[in-house]
């Protein structure tokens, strides 16, 4: 059964990516991850506000604004050399990752990944809108001018993870997509804190997915397949090579994995290639291409009527389970 793909120009042995996460920093593990099937690497995010932390003890002596200030940081040249081992290493594509609190910081360090030798980039959008004066557009314009300033700077593919969380996701895709990216990821998993109550603080726990988390995915990739000629990619919730396979028949180019990787290692990404490749013996599919987007939307004359049946239909067959 042939896994192979591709994804923003970039060939494939596998849909299957290794997300970005602490994973990449170690060499040796990526490279068991892709021994065992992965088909590209997603670097960790670097962040803006570490790098920021780091430059403002010379921030007296330098402009913090001069990109030659960054030779300061030893964050940003761990990230660089990280690059070029990972480039040296594998035979497969490196995908560099950011994640930026100013525009000239995002196109900075953008250059900088991309000269170090990473084949491609995912912009890690991470904002959240809290202000209630703040207007919705200028929050959608925020995604589209970093997309338009990094086009300017930048000549590899561009992806760009969602939040989740847009009023009308299938219009932002098609935005995003003309400002610039290559590919859409869906979705980014923002922060989402818990309390303890007795000690009265914010708890920083970071929950790792289960497949439950699959499903807001498979909506949104089902609705925005075909509506543009960029790439999608699912992350979060893929566990099993069934979550995978949903995944793709939903419209992804590739789903990206993390927390089952963390979990269980890169026989992780080896149960997920594996149930791919048993799925698709038994059911006479010889490749991905002719499954990919079976079960979006654009096989649906009403969507809009059929999510609503969909839900009306649900809470019809639900039935509550009788307390002993």
């Amino acid at each position: 059964m042939d896994l192979h793909t591709t994804y923003m120009g970039l060939e494939l042995q596998s849909p299957v990516l290794l997300a970005a996460c602490p994973i990449s920093d170690d060499v040796g593990m990526v490279s068991r991850c892709v021994d065992a099937g992965a088909g590209a690497v997603v670097m960790r995010s670097l962040f803006e506000e570490q790098i920021d932390n780091e430059l403002r003890p010379h921030a007296n002596a330098h402009n913090p604004e001069d990109p030659h200030d960054l030779q300061f940081s030893s964050t940003v040249n761990r990230y660089l050399e990280q690059v070029s081992r990972l480039k040296d290493a594998l035979d497969v594509p490196v995908i560099g990752s950011i994640n930026g609190t100013t525009l000239g910081g995002w196109v900075r360090f953008a250059e900088m990944i991309q000269r170090a030798g990473a084949d491609a980039l995912e912009l890690n959008v991470y904002y959240l809108a809290t202000d209630p004066d703040e207007d919705p557009r200028a929050v959608e314009q925020r995604y589209l001018d970093l997309l338009s300033a990094m086009r300017i700077r930048v000549t590899i593919p561009l992806s760009i993870k969602l939040s989740p969380f847009f009023s009308a996701p299938v219009y932002m895709a098609k935005r995003l997509v003309s400002a610039g990216a290559d590919s859409l990821v869906l979705f980014n998993r923002f922060y989402q804190p818990d309390i303890d109550l007795g000690r009265q603080r914010v708890s920083s726990l970071i929950q790792l997915s289960t497949s439950s988390s699959l499903n807001l995915r498979l909506r949104w990739l089902a609705a925005i397949f075909g509506k543009t000629k960029a790439d999608l990619a699912c992350t979060g919730g893929v566990h099993t090579g069934i979550d995978a396979l949903k995944a793709i028949s939903a419209g992804a180019s590739v789903v990206q994995m993390a927390s089952a990787v963390l979990q269980r290692g890169s026989e992780a990404i080896v149960d997920v290639t594996d149930g791919m490749r048993t799925w698709m013996r038994e059911h006479d599919l010889d490749n991905l291409d002719e499954f990919r987007g079976s079960m979006s939307i654009t096989r649906c004359k009403d969507p809009a009527g059929l999510y609503r049946a969909n839900y009306l239909r649900a809470l019809h067959d639900w039935q509550a389970i009788d307390p002993l």
